[in-house]
């Protein structure tokens, strides 16, 4: 979670979309969830 809040800001389930990007898409989620993985295989 240290480097999404380090990439996203300290509200890290505001979506990160820069404007220019924004242009390609029809539609975006403007939240998101994180989960921390307990178990991998």
């Amino acid at each position: 979670m240290d480097t999404i809040v380090a990439f996203a800001g300290e509200d890290c389930t505001k979506a990160v979309v820069p404007p220019d990007t924004q242009a390609f898409l029809t539609r975006f989620d403007d939240r998101s969830v994180h989960f921390d993985a307990t178990w991998c295989p």
